[in-house]
């Protein structure tokens, strides 16, 4: 059976995903400093 997601149920499911996967980038990321390197 076919069933169609509602947008709540889809941002549900995404979540945990998007928060582990931000987490991840904030642990492993460095400062991005662009105007280091211009004259």
């Amino acid at each position: 059976m076919h069933h169609d997601l509602t947008q709540r149920e889809i941002l549900t499911e995404l979540e945990p995903i998007t928060e582990r996967c931000l987490d991840n980038h904030l642990h492993t990321s460095k400062p991005s400093r662009p105007h280091d390197y211009i004259p």
